[in-house]
């Protein structure tokens, strides 16, 4: 993807953001892992802030031995799956894991179902389940795939939308995807 954005940035340059590349890649794979199609908009820049603390909020580590700060695992983990997961775990790292076991190549509502057996991976999505407010939401996309895909269709369409960076409030058209103009 990197290569194809300097082609098209020799060409034609200043043309092509980098977040407009990775949103169209995102819904081309979606498709092609059997998801359903959305309309990608286009025209948006890549921003200039990247907030650093918040990749933490993907750590499977606090799930298995420190959830909530308590020195135990995640209660709402099954624990089957947290002595598998416990396994994976080496002394230097963390074995690669499918956040879907059931279906990891495919794109589908089986994630749902894990949810269901208490089997997510990540805490932030095992929560979608724990709270009522969308434990409901969370039923109807396991029991039905049509509704999932819609849902998800509707929503990527209106996360695309939403805080979009211009070159008036500083947006850019990055010329390296992993660094902002100014910094290299």
């Amino acid at each position: 993807m990197l290569s194809k954005l300097a082609e098209i940035e020799e060409e034609c340059p200043g043309t092509v953001s980098c977040a407009d590349i990775r949103a169209a890649a995102s819904g081309d794979a979606t498709v092609l892992l059997g998801g359903p199609y959305w309309d990608v908009p286009h025209g948006r820049k890549d921003g200039k802030v990247s907030i650093d603390k918040d990749v933490d909020l993907f750590s499977t580590a606090h799930r298995l031995y420190n959830h909530a700060g308590i020195g135990r695992p995640d209660e709402s983990l099954d624990y089957r799956y947290a002595n598998f997961l416990a396994k994976k775990e080496s002394r230097w790292a963390f074995e690669y894991v499918d956040r879907d076991a059931r279906t990891p190549q495919t794109f589908d509502s089986v994630c749902f179902k894990n949810l269901q057996d208490h089997t997510r991976l990540l805490s932030t999505d095992q929560s979608l389940y724990s709270d009522p407010r969308t434990s409901p939401i969370v039923d109807a996309s396991a029991d039905g795939p049509e509704f999932f895909n819609h849902q998800f269709a509707v929503s990527m369409t209106k996360l695309g939308n939403i805080l979009v960076p211009t070159v008036q409030d500083g947006g850019e058209i990055r010329t390296r995807c992993y660094s902002v103009n100014s910094n290299y």
